[in-house]
């Protein structure tokens, strides 16, 4: 699930939701994806109920994983909330979850306009909300 949201690449930015694991799988991601153009061109933060993270995107139907799956202990399980939150700070990337810094990456353009959820395996997951933000 996804919609527009067209942010100046220019200009710093923030991306935050709080998003909660409610049943099924704890080994599959679920999270953010923005910068995302079709299915085959996106952008993606996942985190998993069992405390890991994974950074990835997808060109021209082609996955790379930015950062691989990395275990975290930001990242609680036993079906807690998680506020997930991208932040671009000048040509940087910043990943964050529950207000802890998890990776920072250098900023690529994105494929296109949309900010959305993804959602990996059988779980059933809960959204509270999605800020889109920019300076």
């Amino acid at each position: 699930m996804w919609n527009k949201a067209i942010l100046d690449q220019s200009k710093d930015f923030v991306i935050k939701t709080s998003i909660a694991h409610i049943t099924g799988a704890e080994d599959e991601g679920f999270g953010l994806l923005w910068g995302l153009q079709d299915l085959n061109n996106y952008f993606s933060f996942n985190v998993t109920a069992g405390g890991h993270y994974r950074i990835n995107q997808e060109t021209d139907g082609e996955w790379t994983d930015l950062v691989e799956w990395t275990e975290s202990p930001q990242i609680v399980s036993n079906n807690s909330s998680y506020v997930m939150t991208i932040e671009k700070v000048g040509e940087t990337m910043r990943f964050s979850c529950n207000d802890a810094l998890l990776h920072a990456l250098p900023f690529e353009r994105f494929h296109g306009n949309q900010v959305g959820f993804s959602i990996w395996g059988q779980q059933t997951i809960g959204v509270d909300w999605l800020l889109v933000t920019q300076d």
